[in-house]
């Protein structure tokens, strides 16, 4: 049973587990505060806070005050990570895979920047095209989870992703890599993977796409 979040594996992932306990921290004793201050109010004739023997400027002063820094403490990491999510690993970004789901498979384009000079998607140019189908046939494994084509990528780099379709809306699901971005079609999603740890990590498109929905399984294998 988990408490909090799965163990992340990605750069992105390992953020968002820090800022959740963070979060947690400060909603524990907030919650603390108030459960305190209502129940010395039943103790205290005159409410709790007018036995500590303070001025009401004060108590103004510090009931807005303090909010305020909560606040801060919340928002100042939230808003590095929402940066960092979107445009965070776009300059270091060793290679671009763009997602195209279909109906009810994956298709991946893996590109690279270190190939050749030409200018698509922005100075990538093209390796190889895949598709990924749901494996019917594998005996081992995850029920529902594999495919016959995994995406491979490496460990220790930064990679740049694209999310798209060319018929419905799907939503590509990968909750150990902390990705979960909307395809759509007409338009791109961009998201970024920084992998730290080897391993086959399973996901699925969870957003309901038809009757082959729960045949659209997701695998990515980190590779040394």
């Amino acid at each position: 049973m988990y408490l909090g979040f799965k163990n992340f594996v990605s750069l992105v992932g390992l953020y968002l587990d820090v800022f959740h306990d963070n979060c947690l921290v400060v909603i524990v004793f907030v919650s603390v505060f108030v459960l305190v201050c209502v129940l010395g109010s039943f103790f205290f004739r005159g409410g709790f806070l007018l036995f500590l023997d303070v001025g009401e400027q004060v108590i103004e002063f510090w009931w807005t005050i303090f909010p305020g820094v909560i606040l801060f403490r919340l928002v100042a990491p939230s808003l590095y990570g929402l940066y960092y999510l979107d445009v965070g690993g776009e300059r270091v970004s060793k290679g671009l895979v763009v997602v195209v789901a279909k109906q009810w498979y994956w298709v991946f384009n893996v590109l690279s920047s270190e190939v050749c000079d030409v200018l698509d998607f922005g100075g990538f140019s093209q390796l190889f095209q895949f598709r990924s189908y749901y494996d019917f046939l594998l005996s081992d494994g995850f029920r529902y989870l594999e495919v016959d084509a995994s995406l491979f990528i490496l460990v220790g780099q930064v990679f740049r992703f694209l999310f798209s379709s060319t018929d419905v809306v799907h939503r590509y699901c990968v909750p150990e890599l902390a990705v979960k971005m909307d395809c759509v079609p007409g338009r791109y999603n961009q998201g970024f993977l920084f992998l730290h740890v080897p391993g086959k990590y399973y996901g699925r498109c969870v957003e309901i796409c038809g009757v082959g929905h729960s045949m659209m399984p997701v695998c990515v294998e980190g590779l040394v």
